[in-house]
């Protein structure tokens, strides 16, 4: 019978791409999410741009109290700028989560500005294994190493607003929920890759520049663009 889905139909939580991009970038002499790239555009500039491959329902960009409105971001983009970014990572997801206004309501996909190049493909690979199991932690990995995007499923958002999390930072919900956590290897290794210092910037932007002069095939260390079929971490149910 045709006709609009009975009132007690599920509906599946939305997804939020959330970019962290508020702290002060004192070790690089300034906010990283407005370090510059070849091509002239910023961090923030990239990490948007690239996070829309994630095909999020929202798209929220998180600033410090240096914001001043430049560079302009697209309308569609929701900025929110965190009063004191020096309490922690933390403390921007949880600006993004009342910005939301329903814990609990929307999953939330995580993408550190201080990650500037991961590839479109590692975030649509990591929004697709969170639409595949929605209850999950979803986390991008590069040769077995954890790093970012990483997806916080709706059921465990409330939970970044708690104890643990103060304590731990986001990353708290991976170790207290381990049977949760599916992981999803990518050829990226930007995914593992941040920006923390001067020399880190400087390497950054010569890989940048050699890939967007003719490794456009090819991430920062040969690897191919593609991305492997999600995996639980050790010990996770099935």
């Amino acid at each position: 019978m045709d006709g609009p889905p009975p009132h007690d139909t599920p509906r599946r939580p939305g997804l939020a791409a959330v970019v962290l991009a508020a702290g002060f970038g004192r070790r690089v002499g300034g906010p990283k999410a407005l370090l510059l790239l070849p091509g002239a555009r910023t961090f923030l500039e990239t990490v948007l741009a690239s996070v829309r491959a994630a095909q999020a329902d929202d798209l929220i960009a998180v600033l410090g109290p240096w914001w001043t409105g430049v560079p302009s971001l697209p309308p569609d983009v929701r900025t929110v700028v965190n009063p004191d970014p020096d309490r922690g990572q933390v403390s921007s997801v949880r600006c993004a989560i009342s910005a939301i206004g329903e814990p609990g309501g929307v999953a939330l996909l995580v993408a550190p500005v201080d990650h500037p190049l991961v590839l479109p493909v590692t975030f649509a690979a990591v929004a697709a294994a969170h639409r595949a199991a929605p209850g999950a932690i979803v986390v991008a990995t590069h040769a077995g190493r954890r790093g970012h995007p990483v997806v916080f499923p709706a059921a465990l958002v409330p939970d970044l607003l708690g104890p643990a999390a103060t304590e731990g930072g986001a990353r708290a919900l991976l170790r207290a929920h381990p049977d949760r956590v599916v992981e999803v290897a990518c050829d990226d290794a930007w995914v593992t890759r941040d920006v923390d210092t001067a020399e880190d910037y400087r390497r950054t932007t010569a890989d940048a520049g050699a890939t967007a002069d003719g490794a456009a095939a090819e991430g920062p260390t040969g690897e191919s663009r593609r991305t492997e079929t999600p995996s639980r971490a050790p010990g996770a149910r099935r």
